[in-house]
């Protein structure tokens, strides 16, 4: 009787055992990494089991797996990043090549001495010309024409001031007169007007440029530099 109460205890002291010993293998401890993201946004993350508390040495291990993990993304992540920024920016250099600002040649002051004259309904292939003198430091005379043998004109005479760089205000006589517009007959402009470089032109261009005639028609009066 005695025997069979033994077996029995031992039989269920073992069984105990076994039980403690599957529970502590059931209670473990996870490290689990930072979500990363490869070049296409799929998710990883690395995760290791302990059957213990981690310690420090264990942190550090695990950094180290982990990295050496990643690595092989990280690497496909960073020469992705580099593609897509060098086709940035090469896009970005053939906007900026497309849409830059034109460059502003003109000058402050204009120069001394003939420029070509030029009227949109004459010619702009064979230009007349006009003689620019200094007066003093901010005021310039012009004068001159351009003509063709069917006897269309365009006649400056008066002063330019200088006013900002690509922009002069002009006081004097602009008479322009082309056969067929304002019935053939001479259209006369004597005041105040500004003439304007826009740029990535190398002309200034006179801005009250509305004919006689009227109706939207206009005179490209043009002084080159």
């Amino acid at each position: 009787m005695k025997s069979i109460l033994l077996l029995s205890i031992l039989i269920l002291s073992q069984t105990f055992i076994k039980a403690q010993e599957l529970d502590v293998a059931k209670d473990s401890f996870v490290i689990k990494s930072f979500p990363t993201f490869d070049a296409d946004g799929n998710y990883y993350s690395y995760t290791k089991k302990y059957d213990h508390l981690p310690t420090k040495e264990d942190s550090i291990l695990f950094k180290i797996e982990m990295e050496e993990t990643f690595r092989p993304i990280m690497d496909s992540v960073e020469r992705e990043i580099e593609i897509r920024d060098k086709r940035y920016a090469e896009m970005n250099r053939l906007y900026n090549e497309q849409h830059k600002y034109p460059k502003q040649y003109a000058p402050i002051h204009p120069r001394i001495g003939k420029h070509f004259f030029s009227l949109q309904w004459i010619s702009w292939e064979k230009f007349g010309s006009v003689n620019i003198k200094k007066i003093n430091a901010n005021k310039y005379s012009i004068k001159g024409s351009q003509k063709d043998e069917k006897g269309n004109y365009v006649h400056i005479d008066g002063v330019f001031i200088p006013v900002a760089k690509g922009q002069m205000k002009f006081i004097g006589e602009i008479v322009t007169k082309v056969s067929y517009n304002n019935n053939g007959e001479p259209c006369i402009k004597n005041g105040t007007y500004i003439f304007i470089c826009k740029p990535g032109r190398k002309y200034w261009r006179l801005q009250e440029m509305e004919n006689c005639e009227g109706g939207r028609l206009v005179d490209y009066v043009d002084v080159f530099f």
